[in-house]
């Protein structure tokens, strides 16, 4: 008597008609052995458009060699998991320059799956400052890092599951983005700093704005005095708001040599400094 039934699993995309895949598979006790442990006639009930068609060839036991050319039958198997990402993991970030932008986001997708982050269509890799976590079928967790932020990471980014089907040969790509928004303090004013109006105590200083920011409304510009050679820096002044971009300052020593600086001040804090080019005499 026949024990066990050797077969030939061919498989075929059933829109195609293409053969795409064989394998040999052990049947023991009408369990066909497919590496899903599902029952032939389980699988015979499911419906999609890819199939294995499966051709007794002969079947073996103890002391006998059945030679068998069973009927051929189409066996259809459960497609793989749609690739999905997890929206409420990846939603729009406001991160302040020199913290860390980081994701940590669900997935669901079949076995052989590839992660890709992307920022304004250029693909992210592992670098000094981005670390990109090797995701597997088991986390299902896509974690990417960028530490310190700069201003320059701002930007849409994107992660893509790169899903791979194996039976039907076939690449389903997923994607999500969100804006990552990174503020920081003001960049340096622009330009020179003009010195004007000299008197013996006064001055007046002119400048251009930042090109940058810092991702919030400038307030105002800060003055500062020193006088040559101590090194030790003093405010002197004030303007009003960001529209001013000249101002008074006061207090400066009679007689004596002065460097004046003057710097932008945002929610995050007070930008680098502009620098005056010439020492100026009271």
């Amino acid at each position: 008597m026949c024990t066990e039934l050797m077969a030939t699993v061919e498989s075929r995309n059933q829109l195609t008609k293409e053969p795409a895949l064989h394998l040999r598979a052990l049947n023991g006790s009408g369990v066909l052995h497919n590496g899903l442990g599902t029952h032939c006639d389980t699988l015979l009930e499911s419906d999609n458009n890819f199939g294995f068609r499966l051709t007794l060839e002969h079947s073996v036991d103890s002391s006998t060699i059945c030679a068998l050319r069973g009927p051929t039958h189409l066996i259809k198997f459960p497609p793989e998991a749609v690739p999905s990402i997890s929206e409420e993991d990846l939603t729009d970030k406001v991160v302040k320059a020199g913290s860390a932008i980081r994701f940590d986001v669900r997935f669901n997708s079949g076995s052989l799956s590839e992660v890709i982050w992307s920022v304004s269509c250029a693909v992210l890799r592992n670098d000094s400052r981005t670390t990109i976590q090797p995701s597997d079928s088991l986390t299902k967790k896509a974690v990417m890092t960028i530490y310190p932020a700069q201003r320059a990471d701002t930007g849409k980014y994107k992660l893509t599951i790169r899903h791979v089907d194996t039976f039907i040969d076939e690449v389903t790509n997923v994607t999500s983005g969100v804006e990552v928004y990174v503020t920081s303090v003001p960049a340096r004013p622009q330009g020179l700093l003009t010195v004007s109006h000299m008197s013996s105590t006064t001055a007046r200083l002119k400048f251009k704005k930042p090109l940058d920011d810092g991702g919030q409304d400038i307030s105002h510009y800060e003055f500062e005095k020193q006088e040559a050679g101590t090194g030790n820096w003093v405010p002197c002044g004030r303007t009003k708001d960001a529209n001013e971009t000249e101002g008074k300052v006061e207090g400066l020593t009679p007689g004596k040599k002065h460097l004046f600086r003057v710097r932008a001040v945002n929610g995050e804090g007070v930008g680098e400094p502009l620098e005056s080019s010439t020492v100026c005499f009271c």
